[in-house]
């Protein structure tokens, strides 16, 4: 069976995973550390942010790596709207650690307005397509003209919306020309006056 665009999963699921990692964050901060020589490096979201940065001295072994999830206490979300530095001390001074944290709300909300644009894109096009009733098989290709179109994969004498709109106007034909329509599953002659 044929089938029209495919429904845009990839972009809803990428969408529902940040909206969902930034509402755990809220409340919970997961992070990973992996140890150097003189310093530890985390990969971690906590209060909505993601973080990436290092903190000194290094609290493992040369080569080690470290995974929490710990609760967090007052901080709640951060509701800022572009990434920013987080440190003991401003740069260029020592510090014990060095954060680039970025905010997830703006990248979920952007994820959410891009999923709900290609639904209804998606929605569009398969609105716009002519499709047989029976089995859902796409007959645009085959509309040349107003008329009946027979569905090649199951068969069945299907409509364009237009003309199962216009059925009970009068036929449009010109004088001495007989028409023949295929209405649903019959066929209806319809001869002009005065013949």
């Amino acid at each position: 069976m044929a089938t029209g665009p495919s429904p845009p999963w990839g972009s809803t699921a990428c969408a529902v995973i940040v909206t969902f990692t930034t509402a755990c964050s809220v409340y919970r901060s997961a992070s990973i550390y992996f140890a150097a020589t003189d310093r530890d490096y985390r990969v971690g979201v906590d209060s909505g942010e993601a973080a990436i940065g290092w903190r000194r001295p290094s609290r493992m072994p040369v080569g080690g790596m470290e995974m929490s999830c710990e609760r967090v206490y007052g901080a709640g979300c951060l509701l800022n709207w572009r990434p920013y530095h987080s440190a003991e001390a401003p740069f260029p001074y020592p510090s014990s650690y060095r954060y680039l944290r970025i905010p997830l709300w703006p990248v979920a909300g952007l994820g959410a307005c891009v999923s709900a644009y290609r639904w209804g894109r998606f929605a569009a096009i398969r609105r716009s397509q002519i499709r047989c009733r029976e089995c859902g098989y796409p007959l645009g290709g085959l509309a040349a003209s107003c008329g009946a179109i027979r569905c090649p994969e199951c068969g069945r004498v299907c409509l364009e919306p237009a003309c199962e709109r216009n059925t009970n106007s009068p036929p449009k034909a010109s004088a001495d020309v007989l028409e023949t329509r295929v209405l649903r599953s019959r066929t209806v002659v319809v001869e002009e006056p005065g013949n």
